[in-house]
């Protein structure tokens, strides 16, 4: 889903909170997907706490924080530990043994003092620029990509989850249109003026079933469990849903007055 919204800046939530190491060297792998996407690069923002030795060596740059939430460092990974070394008191890797740079990272943390401290402001704390010609406009794929997507979910939605459903709603499209078809079979016969207005709208309301409960019956999944507030603030623009929508919305405009 993330490399299908194309998106510049990505942020996380302990990505790997409940996941053991192999899945997340999985995970790692696929944010570095992400964040060399052939779209544009990616930057990508996490918190995580307290990671392995082998998913620390793959972040660029950290921001430490002591444990009462004062900056401790912020720069490049491979200059923390140095750092914090420093301004930690005493150091307690002196006297216990510890495996890795990690751990001796979250170790020095816990002397460290409750001020702001360094932050690193040179050209090269720049991650990823993104290119003029993506700050300029979006490109094509940008644009389309999201919209093949959502109508490719809604479409595997409608023929797994709803399936039953959307034959009911065929068949009984099918067969109000025959009581219809019955009823002007016999007005034609013995015509009663009294019985066209109540025609008139079995018509009327079929028709409007068809082109306006469908399409509200598409959101049906993503408004219940808060999908789409979620996907609209942080990948799909609204107006890329709604031209989803409105196309696989198309298909009941079609079929139902057909089979009505």
């Amino acid at each position: 889903m993330e490399i299908a919204a194309c998106p510049k800046l990505l942020l996380l939530d302990e990505p790997t909170s409940g996941l053991d190491s192999f899945i997340c060297e999985g995970l790692f792998s696929l944010l570095s997907l992400i964040k060399h996407n052939q779209d544009g690069p990616v930057n990508i923002i996490m918190v995580i706490h307290q990671p392995g030795q082998e998913l620390f060596n793959q972040i660029d740059h950290v921001l430490f924080f002591t444990p009462k939430c004062y900056l401790a460092y912020q720069g490049k990974r491979v200059n923390a530990l140095t750092f914090l070394k420093n301004i930690s008191r005493p150091y307690i890797s002196n006297a216990v043994p510890l495996l890795n740079t990690c751990d001796e990272c979250i170790y020095a943390l816990r002397n460290c003092p409750d001020i702001n401290h360094h932050v690193e402001t040179t050209d090269e704390f720049v991650l990823n620029p993104l290119p003029l010609s993506l700050c300029s406009c979006p490109t094509l794929s940008v644009i389309l990509k999201p919209i093949v997507y959502l109508i490719y979910r809604t479409m595997k939605q409608l023929c797994y989850r709803n399936c039953y459903t959307e034959m009911v709603y065929a068949i009984s499209y099918l067969l109000l249109g025959l009581l219809v078809g019955i009823l002007f079979d016999i007005e034609t016969q013995s015509c009663n003026i009294d019985l066209v207005p109540s025609i008139y709208f079995m018509i009327s309301l079929a028709f409007g079933a068809a082109t306006c409960v469908s399409s509200q019956r598409l959101f049906g999944v993503e408004i219940v469990n808060q999908t789409f507030v979620r996907e609209s603030r942080n990948y799909y623009h609204p107006v890329q849903y709604w031209i989803a929508k409105t196309v696989v919305s198309s298909l009941y405009i079609v079929l139902h007055p057909l089979l009505f």
